[in-house]
């Protein structure tokens, strides 16, 4: 019999997706499946249309309700449940192609850990954009494609892995407030648990949202700071080979917060917190640090112009907050 595997979705008021979901995984070649929803305390008609799906009887659902306390929460709730050895996260509005999990597991193996999908992100309605992975030979090891996250997506983030690996970096990062951005943290430390990883064909699509952050204002999304905080930490304390990377990284970080916040600077209504990490994260970016590397001039010098940007602006703006 083949193995179980766990696809774990997280809803928070997904009524409107969550019956197409539903159908686009019966269609899957894979049938071994079991289907661990978390409701993220909806407020909508999502729970009944669940208990539409639950009631249809044609899969091996799971559901869970609690309280709202972010995606990444809820997906470690569902994880520690599920029964599968094998754990797919996927968005109520996103979508695999049918033979998506057949391929991943294919390439599964007793040292390969971890399984990458060819990842198809929505640039608009019906439209898709490649998403360019920077290995030239698969497998690769697992720290190495840790190493290469640290600045930027160079491996995506989304995959079917062991469930021991996940769980694993739960326990390397443990999630007490919703930093928005979570889930990238933890994928990265999956790669990181992992001996070796590999890319199947199958599809993950990552759809296109009108709601997206990056066309309004989220208030918290200032909290990805935070994220790179804990970044810039632990790889200071076990991998300070990759410093340089991390840090590449976080000035990047730095910038879009600092650019959202001052796009949406009428809208923001708790501009204090959004200046506070900023600050915290420009403290531990250092003009000279960035000057040492030995990366190629326009890179650097692309990165040195936003540092200069948000320091700039802090030493004029900060106090004002």
């Amino acid at each position: 019999m083949s193995s179980t595997i766990s696809i774990i979705t997280p809803v928070y008021n997904e009524e409107e997706n969550i019956l197409e979901c539903y159908r686009r995984l019966l269609n899957q070649d894979y049938k071994n499946i079991e289907w661990v929803i978390i409701d993220d305390g909806s407020t909508d008609a999502s729970l009944d249309k669940i208990k539409i799906i639950i009631d249809d009887g044609k899969m091996d659902v799971k559901l869970f309700a609690k309280s709202n306390e972010g995606a990444a929460i809820a997906r470690r709730y569902g994880i520690e449940r599920a029964k599968g050895d094998y754990i797919v996260s996927l968005d109520a509005d996103d979508y695999l192609s049918n033979d998506a999990l057949c391929l991943a597991m294919c390439k599964i193996s007793e040292y390969v850990d971890l399984c990458c999908f060819d990842l198809k992100v929505g640039i608009k309605d019906g439209e898709y954009q490649n998403f360019k992975y920077q290995i030239a030979d698969w497998p690769v090891k697992g720290e190495d494609a840790f190493h290469l996250n640290l600045d930027g997506w160079k491996v995506a983030g989304l995959f079917l892995t062991k469930k021991n690996i996940i769980l694993k970096a739960y326990e390397m990062y443990n999630i007490i407030n919703n930093n928005v951005n979570d889930d990238e943290v933890i994928s990265r430390l999956c790669m990181l648990n992992s001996n070796f990883i590999e890319l199947c064909d199958g599809v993950y699509h990552y759809e296109y949202n009108q709601l997206s952050t990056t066309k309004k204002v989220n208030n918290n999304y200032y909290k990805i700071i935070y994220t790179a905080l804990f970044l810039n930490e632990f790889v200071h304390s076990y991998y300070p080979e990759y410093k340089d990377d991390v840090l590449r990284g976080n000035i990047s970080v730095l910038y879009e917060v600092y650019r959202r916040f001052v796009k949406f600077n009428n809208e923001v209504n708790n501009k204090r917190e959004w200046v506070k990490a900023l600050s915290l994260l420009n403290g531990k970016l250092v003009f000279t640090d960035l000057a040492k590397q030995r990366v190629g001039f326009e890179n650097k010098f692309k990165k040195s112009i936003k540092l200069l940007i948000v320091k700039l602006w802090l030493a004029f703006n900060e106090s004002k907050y």
